[in-house]
């Protein structure tokens, strides 16, 4: 009995296990270059920039860039394209961005206030770190793993105009 039991499930569940796996992974674009691990560690005058979006744009014009968000330590693994692990071979130039939204207090006292402002918007990273025409910023990506640590320099606070 344990013989014939050990058969059905090698008969009815391996293909279903096999079939699924084989289903359930992501096809590849067929001109994706092979990928490297690659950790970015950004700090804003020394200490670790939590919640920073960070962009690396191929120098050579190619489309395969990668991007990712801080971690509270300011380290953000790479996805190219944010779907794949890894960035290709090459170098990029480091795009960094973060924004940091303040809502107003909701005051309004009766019907005949004023409506409540409007949310502002603050650049908390230099502009110069936000294109990738003047980020002074790069890496290069090799065979293997690559760290690298990149400071954005001293902190700021860039109100946006409103919309």
């Amino acid at each position: 009995m344990k013989k014939m039991l050990q058969k059905m499930f090698v008969i009815l569940f391996v293909p279903v296990l096999i079939f699924g796996v084989g289903c359930s992974g992501q096809k590849l674009p067929p001109d994706l270059p092979k990928l490297y691990s690659c950790k970015i560690t950004i700090t804003q005058g020394g200490n670790p920039l939590a919640n920073a979006n960070v962009f690396l744009a191929p120098a050579n014009g190619s489309k395969w860039n990668a991007s990712g968000s801080t971690n509270q330590q300011g380290t953000v693994e790479l996805w190219t394209q944010g779907m794949y692990r890894g960035v290709a071979e090459g170098n990029f130039k480091v795009v960094v961005s973060k924004q940091e939204i303040i809502n107003p207090p909701d005051t309004p006292t009766s019907a005949t206030d004023t409506p409540a402002e409007h949310p502002k918007v603050y650049d908390v990273v230099e502009t110069i770190y936000a294109e990738t025409e003047t980020t002074p910023l790069s890496v290069d990506i090799t065979t293997g793993k690559n760290t690298f640590t990149l400071d954005v320099g001293t902190p700021v606070r860039i109100l946006q105009p409103e919309r």
